[in-house]
């Protein structure tokens, strides 16, 4: 009996909407290519029925550590790819890219999947519409008619769908569309992939292109390109037939921000027909609200219970090394606050632990939908609220801040559990420093040193590190954005910025002024100040960084970076 050959992956990656149906059937019409669909969309039941079973047997792979994830989609790789056809296409969008994230991981890092197919250099196709207005409206009217995909010969008569819509938020989400495409082309640009336009799939006569044929024999090492496959899908209709408004307000509103280009009205224009090829008149426009940025707040569909404490708990959020021990110990201190530490920290075994037992229980809950997600997250605070002796304050650390995300979630929108925190307005502490030059060298050093708390006794430390000129300049640029994104993510919760830099006073207690915004905000009285039981390094950076003088403060002045630098030290 012959045994199944292990059939070569070729992913195809691509935002939703950009023809990534049409280019699987076809090339799946051909001898040699097998179609295994979307593999983490939830309705097609593969990657996540497959996690399932294996989380089942062993709940700790439930816990996102990258061992974890990566052992978890090899082996369903290794179960789907025992086949006779040489390749299988395997669907990815973006936003299911981050369905192998690790424990920690920033919003501004590539995705794990990414990293992954780099490392295995595994064919990629990135397909790209370039018309993120058409995309726009391809989702809006696959949304309203909940019909994703038309395949040639579909008989019967189809809905006709127009839309008015908003001009500022059409031109914030083909803005958006743009930044999503430009992040991706940034991630594979190390990926064995290909680039294809969605326009050029097909030629002017309909038929499949044998341009991007060719190019696939090239890079997969064909011994001849596929036949032309027979087009399996019709195209859409025209964005002129749907949007009511184009041409009197949102081509001018786009034109306006340089993109006039996307509103092209095609050589001719079929009227929309019924199955039996009559025209239709087209129905009364249907007005629906505006067209919502990606970015703003989502109602969340929910299962479990609302969370309504009083007082509810209270969120400290901030970037790794911004002061978070400092400014949760003296809050304890004081007795009116819980320190819960790190929720989603492993070291600490407190949410990922809980969770693990409650997938045990129920291995259901281990697919990450919003409803699941926010069950167990919910039931875990629930479960700490009613055996803390008081109120409980929260710390999540950027890179923790999408441990609720669902199984879709586009890359660069603002965390469910941000959303989470919109919707219950539990009090939120936003913490950042000043100096991003020094946060950096603090998690430099805190890394290298596998010291990540610092106290009284450490006050002698004298670590010193070399640092890559670079990287480092790469990483303050990014520590700058993360800022700027979280600024804005969290604007509409219930939320006090505090700088790090003004958080102590004199005494070994925290800032008269820090102590009264953080009281009127938690709504505490008294006026007893926050007593502080750890410190903050007090070491230069020229003492801790040996290439300072030479290399780092040269280039940070040659990048406009000198509002971090200490002042020069006298010769």
């Amino acid at each position: 009996m012959e045994t199944n050959r292990v059939s070569r992956p070729v992913f195809i990656v691509a935002q939703q909407r950009s023809g990534t149906n049409l280019l699987r059937k076809s090339l799946a019409a051909t001898p040699g290519f097998r179609d295994l669909d979307e593999v983490f969309d939830p309705k097609q039941k593969q990657y996540w029925h497959f996690r399932k079973g294996r989380v089942r047997q062993q709940p700790e792979l439930a816990t996102p550590g990258r061992e974890h994830q990566i052992e978890m989609f090899e082996s369903f790789l290794e179960h789907r790819l025992a086949c006779p056809q040489p390749h299988t296409l395997i669907d990815v969008k973006y936003n299911s890219v981050h369905s192998l994230d690790d424990l920690w991981l920033s919003p501004m890092e590539t995705p794990v999947l990414i990293e992954w197919l780099v490392q295995k250099q595994h064919p990629v196709i990135h397909l790209v519409r370039e018309n993120h207005l058409e995309n726009l409206v391809s989702m809006l009217v696959g949304t309203e008619s909940a019909q994703w995909v038309v395949n040639r010969g579909d008989e019967g008569p189809r809905p006709v769908i127009q839309f008015e819509l908003d001009p500022e938020q059409t031109v914030a989400q083909v803005q958006r569309r743009e930044r999503e495409l430009q992040r991706f082309r940034h991630y594979l640009k190390r990926a064995n992939c290909i680039e294809w336009e969605y326009d050029h799939l097909l030629d002017e006569g309909g038929r499949f292109s044998s341009q991007l044929l060719d190019h696939l024999a090239r890079r997969l090492k064909l011994a001849a390109a596929p036949d032309p496959p027979i087009v399996t899908r019709k195209t859409g209709r025209s964005i002129f037939d749907v949007v009511v408004n184009l041409e009197s307000t949102i081509k001018p509103a786009l034109a306006r921000q340089g993109y006039g280009s996307l509103v092209r009205r095609p050589a001719s224009i079929p009227r929309p027909v019924d199955g039996s090829g009559h025209p239709l008149d087209p129905a009364p426009s249907n007005r629906l609200r505006p067209v919502t940025d990606g970015s703003a707040y989502r109602k969340i569909p929910r299962v479990s219970p609302v969370i309504r404490p009083d007082p509810s708990p209270v969120f400290v959020i901030a970037m790794q090394r911004s002061g978070t021990n400092l400014l949760r110990k003296a809050l304890a201190n004081d007795g009116s606050l819980f320190d819960l530490n790190e929720i989603f920290d492993p070291f600490h075994q407190q949410y990922w632990s809980y969770r693990e037992q409650m997938i045990r229980d129920n291995p259901d809950l281990s697919v990450p939908s919003s409803s699941n997600q926010l069950e167990v997250f919910e039931s875990f605070l629930n479960h700490h609220l009613h055996h803390s002796p008081a109120r409980l304050i929260v710390d999540v650390k950027y890179n923790s801040t999408h441990h609720l995300n669902r199984v879709w979630h586009a890359p660069g929108s603002r965390p469910l559990l941000l959303d989470w925190l919109v919707e219950q307005q539990c009090p939120v502490i936003h913490l950042v420093r000043d100096n991003i030059l020094e946060n950096y060298v603090s998690n430099v050093v805190a890394f290298e040193s596998r010291s990540w708390v610092a106290g009284a006794e450490d006050s002698g430390d004298t670590f010193s590190t070399k640092l890559n000129v670079r990287e480092t300049l790469r990483k303050l640029q990014i520590f700058e954005r993360q800022i700027s994104v979280f600024r804005k993510w969290l604007a509409p919760t219930n939320c006090l910025e505090l700088t790090y830099e003004r958080l102590l006073g004199s005494g070994g207690q925290l800032a008269e002024d820090a102590s009264r915004q953080i009281r009127e905000h938690l709504g505490i009285t008294g006026h007893r100040p926050f007593q502080v039981k750890t410190q903050k390094s007090k070491r230069a950076l020229v003492d801790v960084i040996e290439n300072f003088e030479t290399d780092i403060r040269p280039a940070l002045i040659q990048h406009g970076y000198e509002r971090w630098l200490p002042p020069a030290r006298a010769a």
